[in-house]
């Protein structure tokens, strides 16, 4: 018998873990459930989830909305007939379709014997992560305004706009000028603080009105930050960096209900990083900007949000599981399935031009740190710094 055995002596026991770690990402800013970011009501919701499509067949659905009258009215004995207000109204359109995706299992019998984990239940585990950060994708890209992202996998089956000249900021430019590729020119584009008092004042000056959302029964409005944008605010000598480790210092954090994924706050502006915040887009050749980033300032009704039905049996999903088998039963399948749109919402204004609703894209210099890369089918692998974006 040998006195040693070496690693590659067939002797050697070799051990593989229990527990399988997954490559995947936590819950993010939209819809985490802490951040109270998602309800039925406009007035207090950023993400408005409509509940229409889950009550009977229609795969579009159309929402008014009601302007405030204008007009002087009449005092004293002033007659008032014929002085009435027209009621203007406009609508606003979200379709849903089908979304669905699945994970191949083979050979589950000797897998079983082979391996410790269990493929079937890491393959629908895999799944639901892939739904969540689709769904994510989905409602950000529509944030961003980015219409670069023309396939509806990933924008929720519904085209994204462009931001209106009135809903797009860009820093060192101001509401509506110039373009994005001239922000990522501009080094010293970068967004700070200082610039969430710029957006409050047009949200309270807007027409309509960018209404604060609600926490608790306070008012706020959110600003989400890319993660190169976040580092940027970070290494500057902000007024935010203040102010937060001066709360942090006198407890004004802690235990305190906003206080989910929020990096800070500002004039009742709170701060989150989204790691889908798009590039910005060229004015003239449609491709995506180096050293941008289109964030998002948002208050109550941004974002649109409808589950239609998917099985009739019971109440309705809004995700429905299918497994499946091939070769009698040898290899399975974990399919999901969900009828799922989500648009960022926009009107008319009085004048007939299409205004967004509830948001300001802020577009920001930030240079790009990494590409991303994809394998998107059987296509070859691309680069990409839009994480979720694959072109």
């Amino acid at each position: 018998m040998a006195d040693y055995y070496d690693t590659t002596a067939a002797e050697t026991v070799k051990l593989w873990s229990r527990k399988t770690w997954r490559d995947w990402r936590q819950a993010d800013s939209i819809f985490d459930p802490k951040n109270k970011f998602v309800g039925d009501d406009a007035d207090r919701f950023p993400v408005v989830m409509l509940d229409d499509f889950e009550k009977g067949p229609g795969d579009k659905l159309t929402i008014t909305l009601s302007h405030q009258i204008g007009g002087r009215g009449s005092t004293g004995d002033e007659e008032l007939e014929g002085k009435e207000q027209s009621h203007e109204t406009d609508t606003f359109d979200l379709k849903v379709d089908v979304l669905r995706h699945a994970v191949k299992c083979r050979g589950k019998f000797m897998n079983l014997q082979r391996v410790h984990h269990d493929t079937m239940k890491e393959a629908s585990t895999m799944l639901r992560e892939w739904f969540h950060v689709r769904r994510e994708v989905m409602v950000t890209n529509h944030l961003c305004g980015n219409s670069r992202q023309t396939d509806l996998a990933f924008t929720g089956n519904n085209t994204v706009a462009e931001p209106d000249s009135e809903h797009i900021y860009r820093i060192n430019q101001g509401l509506g000028a110039s373009n994005d590729q001239t922000v990522g020119a501009d080094t010293t584009a970068k967004f700070d603080v200082d610039d969430a008092d710029a957006l409050v004042t047009l949200a309270e000056t807007s027409d309509p009105v960018i209404k604060p959302f609600y926490i608790d029964g306070n008012p706020y409005y959110g600003m989400m930050l890319h993660p190169f944008v976040v580092e940027d605010l970070r290494n500057v000598n902000s007024t935010w960096y203040a102010e937060m480790k001066a709360a942090l210092q006198g407890g004004a954090i802690k235990d305190n209900p906003i206080w989910g994924r929020a990096l800070g706050m500002h004039r009742n502006v709170i701060f989150f990083s989204n790691p889908y915040i798009t590039q910005g887009k060229n004015s003239s050749t449609g491709a995506a900007v180096s050293n941008t980033r289109r964030n998002i300032f948002f208050g109550a009704g941004a974002v649109a949000l409808g589950y239609g039905i998917v099985s009739k049996e019971g109440d309705a999903d809004k995700l429905k599981w299918f497994n499946t088998s091939t070769d009698f039963g040898a290899k399975y399948h974990v399919a999901g399935t969900m009828v799922v749109g989500c648009k960022a919402v926009r009107f008319n204004d009085y004048g007939g031009t299409a205004r967004d609703y509830g948001k300001i894209v802020v577009v920001s210099y930030s240079a790009d740190r990494r590409a991303y890369k994809y394998k998107v089918g059987n296509r070859a692998t691309v680069d990409t710094y839009d994480y979720g974006q694959p072109q």
